[in-house]
This record gives C-alpha cells, structure tokens and sequence, in this order.
C-alpha cells in the first residue's frame, strides 16, 4: 500500500497545499497496471493512480489556509457515540512521523505539534484490522472521513458486517466499508 500513498503524494505535488482528504477506495485490480490521473472540480480533486495489482482514489479538498484543521473540535451537533464500541488505536507522533517520512508527505498539517493523522495511515491500519484481526479476505476497501483524528486520540470502532464506524471523544471520526 505505501507504493500506492508515495504515488498519491507524488502525482499531486503540483495541487494546492492546503488539500485534505474527504475519501479513499482501494481496490485489487484483475491485471497489474500502472497509471495516474487527476481531475478537478472547483475545490474538488480526485487522484486516481495504480501501482502493480492495486488501485487508490482519493477524493480531497482544497481548503483556505484558515480553515485548515490545527486541534481537536467539539462538534456543534451533539453526537451520540454508541455504547458498544471497543478501543480500537491510538496514532502516535512517532507512528505518524514515520509514516510521513516514508512516503514523503510533506504537507504540515501531519507534523504539527497537534499533527493530524494521514488518512492514508488510518486505510492502512483499516485494512490490516480486517484482515489481520477479522480475517477477512479484501478486494475493495473505502473510508470516508467526516472529521480529523488527531495524535494520541483513542479511535474507538463498531465493527458491523462489512462496515466499521470510527470514533473519537465526541466525534464520528470515519466510515469504512469493505468487500
């Protein structure tokens, strides 16, 4: 997967600095390819980029400078976080720092003294959760994020058939499902 997120990062060198992402599918391809492509929508970027015998899209979005996420928020709609969720993985700076480094993510949102964690981290962590811990067979992965995790906050999931919720503090962090 790390060949996929250094292609990510390399073919959207040129976007704007202040992208995040909102969406990432993997997927196993039938046949080994190799190709990329980016699209634009007004603020909206979709990167698209194969490396051997996976596929990566990424849905993100270029944000002002401002709005760019620097710490934790309460959300402003109350969130119920179910009952029933079970610890799952708290991102450390040394966890994310590495993972930075190797696949050359320079953006600074993941190096702050509150660093953001990559998505492409949580994918990665995501799909060995699934198929090391649930040990399930993946073909096609997504993860949409609806919120930030931040360095040292405990993600908290319901697993549920082929769909788990993440969860921190207050927030409903991602939704990821899987096939």
């Amino acid at each position: 997967m790390r060949e996929l997120f250094r292609g990510l990062i390399e073919a959207d060198k040129e976007l704007p600095r202040t992208m995040v992402i909102a969406q990432l599918h993997w997927r196993r391809l039938a046949a080994p390819a190799h190709y990329e492509q980016v699209k634009q929508k007004r603020e909206w970027y979709e990167t698209t980029l194969a490396r051997g015998e996976t596929e990566l899209r990424a849905v993100l979005k270029a944000l002002a400078p401002t709005k760019l996420p620097i710490a934790p928020k309460l959300s402003v709609h109350p969130v119920v976080i179910p009952k029933q969720v079970t610890p799952w993985h708290i991102f450390s700076r040394v966890e994310i720092l590495d993972f930075v480094t190797e696949v050359k993510d320079e953006n600074s949102i993941h190096q702050q003294e509150k660093a953001v964690v990559p998505g492409c981290l949580v994918l990665e962590r995501l799909y060995q959760y699934i198929t090391v811990e649930l040990g399930e067979t993946v073909d096609t992965m997504s993860v949409r994020f609806r919120r930030p995790t931040f360095v040292d906050e405990m993600v908290s999931i319901i697993e549920e058939r082929s769909c788990i919720q993440g969860y921190t503090a207050e927030r409903t962090v991602f939704t990821c499902t899987w096939s």
